[in-house]
C-alpha cells in the first residue's frame, strides 16, 4: 500500500490521485495501518517518507507493541514462524527481525479483525523467504491486492496531461 506502489505503481509524479486517496482513507478512518510501517517507510530517505512525515504523521498509525492482545498474538506468529520447518534460517530471521512490520501487521490483523492490504502474493512452497500471504493464511487472516482494494473502495483517477 505504500512502499512497493511507491517504487513500482503509483509515484508521485505521475499517480497523485493515489496518494490524496490513501491521505483521505487515513483521515476518514477508512484504512489504518501500524507504527512499524511507518518506521520502515520512514528509515528511507526518498519522496515517500517525506510525504509520510508531511501527509500523515506517527500518531495516525497504531501502536502494537503496547497492546498486550497484539502482544501475545505477535509471539504466536514469531512462534509459527520459528517452528516451521519450511523456510530457511535466514528467511525466519529476516520476517521476525526486530524492525520488521510484517510479523506485527499479522498479528494486528488476527486481534482487530483487520483485512490486510498488500502487494506480496502468497508462495507456499517458498523456502528462502517468509511471505506475508502466507503467514496470514496460516491464521486466517483475509488479504487484498492494491488494486483489488482499490476498486472496492471505488476510487478513481483521472487523467490530466499539465
Amino acid at each position: 500500500m505504500f512502499i512497493e506502489a511507491h517504487r513500482r505503481y503509483y509515484s508521485f509524479s505521475f499517480c497523485p490521485g493515489y496518494w490524496d486517496f490513501i491521505k483521505l482513507q487515513f483521515n476518514q478512518q477508512e484504512s489504518t495501518s501500524i507504527v512499524k510501517v511507518y518506521n520502515e517507510i520512514v528509515r528511507n530517505v526518498d519522496a515517500l517518507s517525506s510525504w509520510v512525515k508531511t501527509e500523515l504523521s506517527r500518531g495516525d498509525f497504531i501502536g502494537t507493541a503496547d497492546d498486550a492482545s497484539i502482544a501475545q498474538e505477535y509471539t504466536r506468529v514469531s512462534s509459527w514462524v520459528l517452528s516451521s520447518s519450511q523456510y530457511m534460517q535466514h528467511a525466519k530471521e529476516n520476517f521476525l527481525a526486530t524492525d520488521a512490520a510484517d510479523p506485527w501487521l499479522c498479528a494486528f490483523a488476527v486481534v482487530r479483525g483487520a483485512t490486510v492490504v498488500t502487494v506480496e502474493t502468497a508462495a507456499p512452497q517458498s523456502k528462502s523467504r517468509v511471505k506475508l500471504p502466507d503467514v496470514l493464511d496460516a491464521f486466517g487472516v483475509p488479504y487484498i491486492g492494491v488494486a483489488d482494494y482499490l476498486d472496492h473502495q471505488r476510487a478513481r483517477f483521472v487523467l490530466s496531461l499539465d
